[in-house]
This record gives C-alpha cells, sequence and structure tokens, in this order.
C-alpha cells in the first residue's frame, strides 16, 4: 500500500468536504424495540451455529404454493413496521407499499394492509437482458444467461464489485451510481494516486473482474441457515439460532447486493420456493459465508489489524481505517442520532464473536413483552449481527452501551438512523473487526 502524501490527503480532506451533508433521516425499523432500554451484548462462542432441522425441500414448496393461492388481509398491531410485517410474509417493504398504494412508512394500529405470501415478479434490471426462463420442475437443472458485460449497468457492477474487493466499499450492489460507490470511488482514487487519472480506475476494474457476474447453486447445507419465524421479541427470543427468514435474503447478504437487484438478475427463481440445485446469477464479490463467520476465536485478533484507527465521517456516513497514515479500508455506516455522536477519540476496548443480545424490561413494551427479559440468541439476524465491538468513551471508566456492530437490516444502512450504535452491514462488519483491535481508535470527524 502506498504511503499517503500530505497533498494527497489534503485532497482526500477537500473531496469530503465536497460531499453533500447527511440529509435528516428517519429512525431505523424496529429500532425501539432493538435498542432502547436496558441491555447487553454476551458472548455465545458454543451456542448453535445454524438450525440442525429444517424442512424438506418438498415441503417448503408444499407451504409456498399453499401461501401464495391468494392475497390475505394483516391487521397492523402496535410497534410493527413494514420492516418486521415484510418478514412475516416473506416480502418486501417495497412490495407491501406496492400492493397497498402506501405514501409514506409510518402504520397505524388497527390498519389493514393487503399482504400477498409469494413476492411478485421482478423485472430484470435496466440495459440488462432478461437472463433465460426455466421451468420450475426442473430447476435445479437450469442455467441462466449471465448478463452481457458491456452494458451500462453490468459495468457499475463491475466497478462496484471491484470496490467492494478492495473494501472501498460502495455499499449494497445495485448497479447505481449512488453517494456511497461515489464516496468509494473518491477514498480510493486519493489513498491510490495511479488510480486518479482519467479512466484508470475503470481500466483496473476491468483487468480485475472481467466477469461482473457469476453464477452461484444454492446448497442443501446453506438452509441450516434460513429458518422463517415470527417478528417481534418473544418469537426471536424463542428461537436457538436466529436465522435468515428466506433464501433470497441469504444469498442477497452473502453477495452483499440489494434483494431487490437479485430478484430483478433472477426472474427465473421467482416461480414457487426456492430449494437446492437453484442457480442464481450474484454479483462477483468475495462472499460473506456465514457459516464460516469466525470458527476461531483468533481471527478476530489477527496481527493484520495492528496499529488500524478508524475515523468516522458523520456527513458522509462512513468509516474510514487508517493504518498510520494510509487508508486501508472504508465501508458505510448508520449511526445514532445527532445527540449520541462523540466527539474526539473512543477506544475499542473488546470484541465480541456471535454475540447474544440479552433484553431486560422497559417502559413502552409490546403487551406480549410487557415485565418480561429476552434473550436473543446469535445469528445473522441476531439485531446486532454476527460482530460487536465495545467503545469506550474518553474519560470513562468502562465500556459505553454503544458499540460498532454489524445489522440484521442492511438494506438500512445510511437510509436511516440508530438510536445510538454505530452499524454496518454485517459483510462489512466482519471485515472491520478483522482490522480493529482493543487499543485501536475510533475519531469522530
Amino acid at each position: 500500500m502506498n504511503q499517503f502524501p500530505l497533498l494527497s490527503a489534503l485532497s482526500l480532506l477537500l473531496s469530503f468536504a465536497a460531499l453533500s451533508p447527511a440529509a435528516e433521516l428517519p429512525m431505523e425499523p424496529d429500532s425501539a424495540q432493538v435498542a432502547d432500554g436496558d441491555w447487553e451484548m454476551e458472548e455465545a462462542p458454543d451456542a448453535p451455529w445454524g438450525v440442525k432441522s429444517f424442512p424438506a425441500p418438498a415441503a417448503r414448496d408444499a407451504v409456498a404454493e399453499s401461501a401464495a393461492a391468494a392475497p390475505r388481509a394483516h391487521v397492523v398491531k402496535k410497534k410493527e413496521t413494514l420492516s418486521s410485517i415484510s418478514r412475516l410474509y416473506q416480502t418486501t417493504v417495497a412490495e407491501l407499499t406496492r400492493l397497498n398504494g402506501l405514501k409514506g412508512t409510518v402504520l397505524q394500529p388497527g390498519q389493514r394492509l393487503v399482504v400477498s405470501a409469494a413476492p411478485k415478479q421482478q423485472q430484470p434490471p435496466a440495459n440488462d437482458p432478461k437472463p433465460e426462463e426455466a421451468p420450475r420442475d426442473d430447476a435445479n437443472d437450469a442455467v441462466p444467461s449471465l448478463p452481457p458485460v458491456g452494458t451500462e449497468r453490468a459495468a457499475t457492477v463491475r466497478l462496484q464489485v471491484y470496490l467492494d474487493r478492495q473494501q472501498f466499499c460502495p455499499g449494497r450492489i445495485d448497479g447505481q451510481d449512488g453517494a456511497f460507490q461515489r464516496a468509494a470511488v473518491t477514498r480510493i482514487r486519493s489513498a491510490r494516486p495511479e488510480l486518479a487519472a482519467p479512466g484508470a480506475l475503470e481500466a483496473a476494474a476491468r483487468r480485475e473482474v472481467p466477469d461482473a457476474y457469476v453464477t452461484w447453486t444454492l446448497r442443501k447445507d446453506d438452509f441450516a441457515f434460513i429458518h422463517d419465524f415470527p417478528a417481534g421479541w418473544p418469537a426471536m427470543a424463542s428461537q436457538k439460532f436466529v436465522a435468515y427468514r428466506t433464501a433470497w435474503e441469504f444469498v442477497a447478504e452473502r453477495y452483499h447486493v440489494s434483494e431487490v437487484f437479485l430478484r430483478a438478475l433472477n426472474p427465473h427463481l421467482e416461480k414457487g420456493a426456492l430449494r437446492p440445485g437453484d442457480r442464481f446469477i450474484v454479483p462477483a464479490v468475495e462472499p460473506f459465508e456465514v457459516e464460516k463467520v469466525f470458527p476461531q476465536r483468533a481471527a478476530l485478533f489477527a496481527k493484520k489489524g495492528k496499529g488500524v484507527n478508524a475515523v468516522i465521517r458523520q456527513k458522509e456516513l462512513m468509516i474510514d481505517l487508517f493504518r498510520g497514515e494510509t487508508l486501508v479500508a472504508s465501508f458505510p455506516v448508520t449511526l445514532g442520532k445527532p445527540e449520541t455522536r462523540g466527539k474526539g477519540d473512543w477506544t475499542i476496548v473488546g470484541k465480541t464473536m456471535r454475540p447474544s443480545y440479552f433484553k431486560r424490561p422497559r417502559k413502552g413494551d409490546p403487551a406480549e413483552a410487557r415485565g418480561r427479559s429476552f434473550t436473543v440468541p446469535p445469528g445473522p439476524n441476531n439485531p446486532v449481527g454476527v460482530v460487536w465491538m465495545s467503545l469506550q468513551k474518553p474519560g470513562a471508566s468502562k465500556a459505553s452501551s454503544q458499540g460498532l456492530h454489524g445489522t440484521y437490516t442492511p438494506d438500512t444502512i445510511g437510509r436511516a438512523t440508530s438510536l445510538g450504535c454505530i452499524r454496518m452491514a454485517n459483510w462489512d462488519a466482519v471485515r472491520a473487526a478483522k482490522l480493529l483491535q482493543p487499543g485501536s481508535t475510533l475519531s469522530w470527524r
């Protein structure tokens, strides 16, 4: 890695200043239920990592076909959100919004929503041809056609994949030139001056990522990490492992991709339930392999993280990681409300792999949770994701209740505000956790 010269550092700071300040963001869906009140993290290395039993593919198909028979209505309960309802019915917020003609995200108790257990057919991305259709009774043999690499959207995906591989992350892969992608481009060009010349970054992306997309086959063992369960604290706490609720969610997180874009790339898989042997078109990123998340504690304390410190860019909603003066990685984040953000330098004082989430009773709990404590077990859908990094504020004698951690709602990164913690997509949180070590500083800028 090149050393970060003074001129390049000045250029980077000026580029940051040129970016638009973060707009006023809505509160993250379910945030009040997740983070408000009396709670703590516990390390659970001996807890199950995956579910030991799950329905056979035929059984899942039968359930899906029965549920898809007809749309039905859902009556909104207190504290429910579009996010929690979409997970309950294995659909998306966008689909609920479309079905009900909603203009915003605020729901009222007693409101009736039209819901459907089967996701609707998505259109393929603009400028990308529709992948080859395959009949669902022969899905295991379906070979989808990759979009041509020369399309404009595929070129954007290639650039996003390249940035992601270099750990200058553009957010979810979606083929759109968004604020996080532009921030990532600014950073990698500042850290690597050879990429600042016109066309140099694009040429590097073409050289390192000749194919923007690859095909990937869903395996039987993957379903050990997929298990639907109802929304709400009691249901989450009743699980032994907080799994992905759908196979779509599993694949989307594995390949750092927007679920909407993933569905658009794979309309041949929209008919019926997903099962082993189904072949996906996915971005060619280094996959987030949930089955291998920190199999050994030593992975959290790798020597390669020595001397790495972090800077939170509050306006850009990015966390930049430096080794000395060299910028080595950058990831999108969701921050807490402005009054919870820090000044000066905080310190990482510990890391918890596969955390469980313990919640004590609090005022405002829904009726089914009132007066009860809950321990949400580890898993990718744990409210704090798959890893938690404890933070200590200047002058404090112990760690804060705020942490740097993963999330179970990657779609909200940079698009919503948490109650106080610093959230990252699970795939980014794991990479950051391997670089940041106890003693690393986290500075607010």
